[in-house]
């Protein structure tokens, strides 16, 4: 009963920078994400019968059942996915009509419930979803949308820039591209938000899987082991 006691204990100890506890329900969805970002190659190189059945694949399955906000996110990076292998089909000159039934198979099982569900949604849920478009134009809330970033991942941006540094160095462009597919379309997905929302911790969350393996990668050209990167990765995070 006592270690039962102490786990609801610490799950429910308030966060004070998510808003949230260890049971809030996106919090799930930070591994998944994490998992398919950090094998970004796989998901945006790989062919749909390669892809199916490994970690990448079961990643962003699972995300479309755990929240609304995982389906948005899958969504932005099977977008990725579609343009990359759009581009090495076309250079490849291998567009067909198999191909091109194969990648919609991959879209229809990642995001096919999720679009339903959404649809659902929206027509009977509480706070639909309504983009504001004119925020693009406001600077106030581009700094808003900043500021709320950098102070909730605070020093953890000194490795990510250096892990996406190195990325780019290594022409790793499918893992660096992984993570600016998700820390690019959930900030602007976000960013359209009424502008009371913008930058709001609990939303900026969903950007942490991108920063942590952009982190992971500076960490680890910085520290030869893989326990002592591990171990600043999560002191970085606390």
């Amino acid at each position: 009963v006592l270690p039962l006691l102490g786990a609801l204990t610490v799950a429910t100890i308030p966060t004070l920078l998510y808003h949230g506890t260890l049971l809030y329900l996106e919090l799930p969805l930070l591994p998944l994400l994490v998992l398919l970002v950090r094998d970004g190659r796989r998901w945006l190189l790989t062919s749909p019968e390669r892809l199916a059945g490994g970690n990448a694949w079961w990643a962003a399955l699972a995300l479309g059942f755990l929240k609304d906000t995982g389906i948005i996110a899958v969504g932005f990076l099977w977008l990725a996915r579609a343009a990359v292998r759009g581009t090495f089909l076309t250079r490849r000159h291998e567009w067909n009509l198999h191909a091109l039934l194969a990648e919609a198979r991959v879209a229809f099982v990642m995001l096919g419930p999720g679009a339903l569900y959404l649809l659902l949604r929206a027509r009977h849920g509480s706070r639909p979803y309504q983009p504001h478009f004119e925020n693009f134009l406001s600077a106030d809330l581009w700094l808003q949308a900043g500021r709320g970033m950098v102070e909730q991942f605070g020093f953890l941006w000194l490795p990510a820039l250096a892990g996406a540094w190195l990325l780019a160095r290594r022409r790793a462009w499918a893992q660096l591209l992984a993570a600016g597919a998700l820390l690019g379309g959930m900030g602007l997905f976000h960013l359209l938000e009424e502008p009371r929302w913008v930058g709001l911790a609990r939303f900026n969350l969903l950007l942490l899987p991108a920063v942590v393996v952009l982190a992971w990668e500076g960490l680890g050209a910085l520290l030869v082991r893989r326990t002592a990167a591990l171990v600043a990765l999560l002191l970085l995070l606390a």
